[in-house]
């Protein structure tokens, strides 16, 4: 039995202009005053003030990611001049070109080094302000237990004849949009400000300008970052308007109706696990039913 939910409510925004803009982004009729609103956010007509906070604050989206990757290696080439230290990782390889292949993570289970090796152990100590280790709990004695040590890994290829052994983080200046999804950006987050970088692509997967836009909690919080040549007015209009955008609003029209068929399915069948008489039976009872069934089958008691 599979029930279908539909989401409506915006809860991330509370600007009425942004939220319009939006929802006129999702259904295909960006207007005038939309299109205007986004072409002020093009980064290149910023003052130097704005652009130098997007530079130094900004997480950048961007519609692949190749593109995501050439922002991180400039920002480590250009931008990092002062390193705490520099790993270099070890790629040992049976290819005579000296290169790997397709490479698959695989972590040291009895701690960060391999059996036999009697190198130092090395760990990259990074604070996740967000983690809910206890204090008592702490990983790395004397210290918060937002610290948390991520030690060496050794990643093989499927075909075995490459390996490497490296630290497994990635520098986070910018990501791909899909992989944004659920993000929320702005004050009081991870990243406060956003630059995105429209496709220009038609081909691309329908919805990336929206669901990268969206991330943000205010206005004022993103910038377009892509050159003022490559964005025009009948290109922003025609957002929500390609052949692949009405395909997806036609399958989410589809599931609009059968949103409340389903619903209403379920709930049936709830009600209907109410043990007493048939004339009497509730959707609470049904419910109190399976919250009993759920404790009796699957908490852990003392």
């Amino acid at each position: 039995m599979s029930t279908i939910v539909f989401l409506e409510e915006v809860l991330r925004q509370s600007d009425e202009h942004f939220k319009k803009l939006l929802t006129n982004m999702r259904e295909g009729c960006v207007d005038d005053e939309g299109i205007d609103l986004l072409l002020s956010r093009m980064l290149c007509k910023m003052t130097p003030n704005e652009r130098q906070v997007f530079d130094s604050e900004a997480l950048h989206l961007v519609p692949t990611w190749k593109q995501a990757v050439g922002i991180n290696l400039n920002y480590l080439q250009k931008s990092l001049t002062s390193p705490i230290a520099k790993i270099k990782a070890e790629l040992q390889t049976s290819r005579s070109n000296g290169k790997n292949c397709c490479l698959t993570e695989c972590n040291f289970p009895e701690g960060n080094t391999p059996e036999g090796d009697d190198s130092v152990y090395v760990y990259a100590i990074v604070e996740f302000p967000d983690s809910t280790v206890p204090e008592n709990e702490a990983m790395i004695s004397g210290r918060p237990s937002t610290w948390i040590p991520i030690p060496l890994v050794q990643r093989r290829c499927e075909k075995k004849c490459s390996s490497i052994r490296t630290l497994p983080l990635m520098i986070c200046k910018s990501l791909s949009i899909h992989k944004s999804q659920g993000m929320t950006v702005g004050e009081g987050k991870q990243f406060k400000k956003v630059v995105v970088h429209l496709p220009n692509n038609r081909r691309i997967v329908p919805g990336l300008e929206l669901v990268a836009i969206s991330r943000v909690v205010s206005i004022q919080d993103f910038a377009i970052g892509n050159e003022e040549n490559d964005i025009t007015k009948q290109g922003l209009k025609r957002i929500g308007n390609t052949p692949a955008y009405k395909a997806r609003n036609e399958f989410l029209a589809k599931m609009k109706e059968e949103c409340e068929t389903s619903q209403r399915v379920t709930l049936e069948t709830i009600t209907s696990l109410d043990e007493t008489d048939d004339s009497e039976k509730t959707l609470d009872g049904g419910m109190k039913f399976l919250l009993r069934w759920y404790r009796e089958n699957f908490m852990i008691t003392n």
